[in-house]
């Protein structure tokens, strides 16, 4: 039993080190979790932000190194399922679409390409009005 405990809260302490390392994984030792915390700190203030009719930019937030950005559509999923059958088009056409557009993250300035390259991630959401999850995208490099 003291062994099983043991093991346990090595796990536990040897998990913390180790996301307290995920910090640093640039050779300059830039801590990236604050820089995420920062970029947040910016963008927060700003949102929610409507990016068309259909998408709003909902919320940013910063977990360790990554920057998670959640747009929400104005529709549910039974609606997008509805008017994709009724083009003749597939939802994993839509998916791919939404991952072009969130890897655009590099092309919008030399902060986020910097953020990225410096070992920072960026992970785009896409919810529906219900919040149900439709698409999650991570840009870890930029290319």
């Amino acid at each position: 039993m003291n062994k099983f405990l043991l093991l346990i809260l090595s796990l536990m302490l040897t998990s913390h080190v180790l996301a307290k390392a995920d910090c640093f994984p640039n050779t300059i030792k830039t801590n990236m979790c604050k820089k995420a915390k920062e970029f947040v700190e910016y963008l927060a203030p700003q949102l929610p932000q409507k990016v068309n009719e259909n998408i709003t930019w909902y919320s940013v937030l910063a977990i360790d190194t990554a920057i998670v950005a959640t747009y929400r559509f104005s529709y549910d999923s039974a609606y997008l399922e509805k008017a994709f059958s009724k083009n003749g088009a597939s939802i994993d056409e839509a998916k791919v679409t939404m991952k072009k557009m969130a890897s655009n993250i590099c092309s919008q300035g030399k902060v986020p390409k910097a953020f990225i390259s410096l070992g920072g991630k960026w992970v785009t959401n896409y919810t529906f009005n219900d919040g149900e999850l439709f698409l999650r995208h991570i840009v870890d490099k930029c290319r």
